[in-house]
């Protein structure tokens, strides 16, 4: 059955404008057609929903999540390697409900045990979990002991790494995550990652908490910063000049500091993290005045964070100097870019995915209004949302 949403206000992320009294066709799981009230071709097996009053906007992103994690203190003690393959997909499943019931459509796993993304992934794709659209990346690659080597496979030297892309693409990730904290490879060698990975039209995150590690993964030419601290001005303008795009994980740097406890982060630890908040919160307006690319990420899975914080993150940017305007174009069209999927996710216009959220008050006039999510279309899917 297609669906018509009708008189609604209609945002356009890249201008700010909006139709008035405008509606949405929707056949299958694309947008049909989008304009004024009463200019669509429908016919007689389409659903009419009128949404009058309302606003409709992409659906949110959040493109840096631990899928099969527990941003619990508790139960962070005991999951990944000590579970079961069966509980991890279980609170998988309850974390991307989550997610979508808070308007967010697209997801962008960063690293699970044993690469479970990938069939959490399946499990959507196949109706068998219904959740936001999911990329994964497999196993993270890691430089040797380094970040999460634990969770993750260990790589070293050019050939190496060239045969482990190749590996985690033909294995089903959908791009490639990489660590090198402390630093363990050079520039050649994550160049080489970037080089294979492109081969196959797939992208390359890094996650880079020191300044070496971001010069190493700037100078590379990786697709995505994550965390990206403590980058300084020099690395805006050369992540600027590159289309890089950077996932700042701000409201998680915040949230990190604010309790260790929950956090989980050793006291030893949080003079690192509390720099990675100050160089945040000095250098995240540069970049958003200087027009770098942003992606909303927020490192859920992680204590304390839950899957529906993408809001939280959308919040803190603009508290920090993004318009509302920027801050949601962030969270839809960069962050769909971030995640290799511009082409069919991140806007409203016809031929993309009907992926879109409803609600009753203009998030342009007060970004708090995503706390209040109407509807969730995921895919041409109606999800009415159940807030947990």
């Amino acid at each position: 059955m297609n669906i018509l949403l009708q008189g609604c206000n209609i945002i356009d992320v890249n201008t700010g404008e909006y139709i008035q009294n405008g509606e949405i066709l929707i056949r299958k799981d694309s947008i049909d057609a989008v304009g004024k009230a009463g200019e669509s071709n429908i016919q007689n097996n389409t659903r009419t929903i009128d949404l009058r009053g309302c606003w409709v906007l992409p659906g949110l992103s959040d493109v840096h999540v631990h899928l099969c994690h527990e941003g619990s203190p508790e139960l962070a003690k005991t999951f990944s390697p000590f579970e079961s393959v069966e509980f991890a997909i279980l609170r998988a499943a309850k974390n991307i409900s989550i997610a979508l019931n808070a308007g967010i459509t697209l997801l962008r796993d960063v690293g699970t045990y044993k690469g479970r993304g990938i069939q959490i992934r399946e499990a959507t794709e196949k109706g068998i979990i219904i959740g936001p659209r999911i990329m994964s990346c497999g196993h993270i690659l890691t430089s040797p002991k380094g970040h999460v080597h634990e969770i993750g496979r260990e790589i070293k030297g050019i050939n190496e790494i060239r045969e482990a892309v190749v590996e985690e693409i033909e294995a089903g990730a959908d791009f490639i995550k990489i660590t090198n904290d402390p630093i363990g490879l050079s520039v050649d060698e994550i160049e080489a990652c970037v080089e294979e990975a492109h081969r196959f039209g797939k992208k390359v995150a890094c996650h880079a908490f020191t300044e070496e590690s971001i010069a190493v993964a700037l100078d590379a030419n990786v697709d995505t910063i994550e965390h990206g601290v403590p980058f300084n001005i020099g690395m805006i303008n050369q992540m600027k000049k590159q289309g890089t795009i950077i996932v700042p994980t701000f409201h998680c740097a915040i949230e990190t500091c604010r309790d260790t406890k929950k956090s989980m982060i050793k006291k030893a630890e949080l003079p690192v993290f509390k720099q990675w908040l100050e160089v945040l919160e000095q250098n995240l307006p540069i970049a958003i005045n200087e027009g770098v690319r942003i992606a909303t990420g927020t490192d859920a899975g992680y204590p304390p964070l839950e899957f529906d914080a993408v809001i939280e993150e959308i919040i803190c940017l603009v508290n920090i100097g993004a318009t509302p305007l920027q801050a949601l174009q962030y969270a839809t069209k960069f962050s769909a870019e971030a995640c290799g999927l511009g082409n069919i996710y991140g806007e409203i216009q016809e031929g993309k995915k009907a992926s879109l959220i409803v609600l009753p008050e203009n998030p342009l006039n007060d970004i708090n209004a995503l706390y209040n999510v109407k509807i969730v279309i995921k895919d041409g899917i109606l999800i009415y949302p159940n807030k947990h």
